[in-house]
């Protein structure tokens, strides 16, 4: 049963507790029914659906333009402590306690990797509304472990009604989201030019602006040449650019491999200079 304002404390230790956040409301949990299949990031996904199983809370269907604004939000476990976030247009009671989810809109918020793989049965569901709220924390706190103490705020910190929990936060909300649109053009001597989009975490939903800000100290991409198309490939040549833009000329092609090549597998990441490479994006040009 809910009892109430829950409170969490963090020390790095095992005592000096400071508390962090008051969470006054329940969030609204529970678990997938059914398994679903990979589906496309950034695009409406009317063919597949899910099925949740609510522990608490209650969901409700939207209009498309509430979804575009960001409402009906929800994280999924797709394995132990990775997350998809994803959002729902139709939420269809269909049991006591049990939803039908569709319309869907797989890979939000920079987790469209996870959409290469299916939705198991029994992942975790946590709707994103208010009732979720951030603890404070500084990037300095990003990879220091430390003991967390979640509880009745009515309660001392003591009492046996508090859960002890050690955990390590990634600062996954910091990694720079993956390079788009990846385009390559060969001219004559067999050098290929690269181009990409890059994506940003912070304002960059206006259609007025001619570029997205850039959410880092300054701009920078890593690009490492592999081998083969083969996921795990070696890396044959790291280059890096201040552009989203770049030229593997011939003669580092002939270098790496002994002659010009007819395709390319590069992965690029924007690096940060607070959380290092962001999520890569893989491609054979």
């Amino acid at each position: 049963p809910w009892p109430g304002t829950i409170s969490v404390w963090r020390s790095p230790e095992l005592s000096g507790f400071t508390l962090k956040a008051l969470l006054p409301t329940p969030a609204t949990t529970g678990v997938t029914v059914n398994a679903s299949p990979t589906g496309p990031a950034w695009r409406l996904d009317y063919a597949n659906h899910l099925t949740v199983d609510l522990d608490t809370g209650s969901l409700a269907s939207i209009t498309p333009l509430q979804l575009l604004g960001g409402t009906n939000l929800a994280a999924i476990e797709r394995t132990p402590n990775v997350w998809e976030v994803i959002q729902f247009q139709t939420a269809t009671l269909i049991a006591p306690g049990r939803y039908e989810l569709k319309t869907l809109l797989r890979g939000q918020r920079g987790t469209e990797p996870a959409t290469t793989d299916i939705i198991l049965a029994g992942s975790r569901f946590v709707l994103l509304d208010g009732a979720v709220l951030p603890v404070t924390m500084t990037a300095d706190d990003v990879a220091v472990p430390y003991n967390w103490k979640i509880g009745p705020a009515s309660r001392d910190i003591g009492d046996a009604s508090y859960v002890a929990v050690p955990h390590t936060f990634r600062g996954v909300g910091l990694v720079p989201l993956r390079p788009v649109q990846l385009r390559g053009q060969r001219n004559a001597t067999g050098d290929l030019s690269v181009t990409w989009q890059r994506q940003t975490r912070k304002s960059g939903d206006s259609w007025e602006a001619a570029e997205v800000p850039l959410n880092e100290d300054s701009e920078s991409y890593r690009i490492d040449i592999l081998a083969t198309a083969t996921t795990g490939a070696a890396v044959v040549r790291t280059l890096t650019a201040s552009s989203p833009a770049l030229v593997y000329t011939a003669g580092q092609q002939i270098a790496d491999f002994g002659g010009t090549q007819s395709a390319i597998t590069l992965r690029i990441a924007q690096l940060s200079r607070a959380i290092g490479p962001g999520t890569p994006t893989t491609a054979t040009l």
